[in-house]
């Protein structure tokens, strides 16, 4: 099948870009990551509570992607952050206000440096604005987007306010299908096909995301003004609703890098720990909700994070650089007392003494 250039549009063209667009109908795992490059993931989620199991054994796996959209949620304020709360993730969320439906949550790595941008969000759009900091490398705008399918014509125009900016990337389920005509991505909206020119945003998707026995359509996309760090955009076939993900492989490293001389070891600081005053808050925590929770892996999950919380109060976590994670043989408790001694003599001015020791 010929390919799509992302920068012209044009089939078979001469542009020298990196980009590759696979099939629905691949293998493709959207879980399949590379030591030099990121995933992020976006797909409708069609009721976000009874998937949450499932999304957590995902991004369990080694491979997981370093940031997953999820649009659809259909949660709302009854559901608090420590149902939401997924191990080694944080997560950004945003509900529709005043009916039901809609919802957008966003899961970051914990590793992920990244801020969210309330400042150029537009509040009638359901959208969430991220500002990602890549290793050593110039931030990025990423932005989540859901756009119904009864929206009005005039809320395109309010999209027109949010793309006057630089280097970004934009997911969504935008309801507005692409099509290709003649090798070229035109859309069914004809004012979001001008805004698109406008600002001159590249539409990475070209296989189908969404397939029914009658129907074959995209309309969920994905965009950028600049496709220099796009190492590959496609779908994926593991779909857990009816729109196939997209997926985008980003060549910058998006994890804060490791100092490769030493190594940073995390502890529980019991040295103020209260057992009375822990005991206290522990009664304090709602921890007896858990007992409410039919599901018995929800329920693990939500006394564990409790639990912690509550622990974390009293017993901070503390991270502490060191140069090794395990002494040599050699090095046994009679040596470590001689360093300690050697160190207050000096600590203490005993040079005498000191010099001895240090010998």
């Amino acid at each position: 099948m010929n390919e799509i250039c992302c920068e012209c549009n044009q089939v078979n063209c001469n542009c020298n870009i990196s980009i590759r667009q696979d099939q629905n109908n691949s293998k493709s795992n959207i879980l399949k990551d590379s030591k030099s490059e990121s995933l992020i993931t976006f797909f409708k989620c069609s009721t976000f509570s009874p998937k949450i199991n499932k999304i957590k054994g995902h991004l369990s796996n080694n491979n997981a992607p370093c940031i997953l959209g999820l649009c659809e949620t259909f949660i709302n304020g009854s559901i608090s952050d420590n149902m939401l709360l997924i191990y080694n993730y944080s997560f950004e969320r945003k509900d529709r206000e005043g009916k039901k439906g809609g919802g957008i949550n966003v899961y970051l790595a914990d590793d992920v440096s990244y801020k969210k941008r309330h400042d150029i969000e537009v509040s009638e759009i359901e959208s969430i604005r991220l500002e990602i900091s890549p290793a050593k490398c110039k931030p990025f705008l990423l932005n989540f987007i859901y756009r119904p399918p009864d929206s009005k014509q005039n809320c395109v125009d309010l999209y027109d306010a949010q793309l006057n900016i630089a280097d970004f990337f934009m997911f969504g389920d935008f309801n507005i299908n692409c099509i290709m005509n003649n090798g070229l991505l035109c859309y069914s909206n004809e004012k979001w096909s001008d805004i698109m020119n406008k600002f001159g945003l590249i539409q990475l998707i070209t296989a189908p995301t969404r397939v029914t026995k009658n129907s074959s359509t995209i309309i969920d996309h994905t965009y950028t003004n600049n496709t220099r760090h796009v190492a590959r955009a496609f779908t994926s076939s593991l779909a857990p609703s009816d729109h196939y993900p997209v997926c985008l492989l980003h060549s910058m490293n998006f994890h804060i890098s490791k100092d490769s001389k030493h190594t940073v070891i995390k502890y529980r600081l019991f040295n103020t720990f209260n057992e009375n005053n822990f005991r206290s808050d522990l009664l304090c925590s709602g921890l007896e909700n858990v007992e409410t929770i039919t599901d018995q892996n929800s329920a693990l999950y939500l006394f564990y994070i409790i639990l912690n919380g509550v622990l974390s109060k009293h017993a901070p976590i503390k991270e502490k650089r060191i140069k090794r994670t395990h002494q040599p043989g050699w090095f046994n408790n009679n040596i470590k007392q001689i360093i300690h001694e050697r160190d207050r003599l000096k600590r203490n001015c005993d040079y005498k003494k000191y010099k001895t020791h240090r010998n």
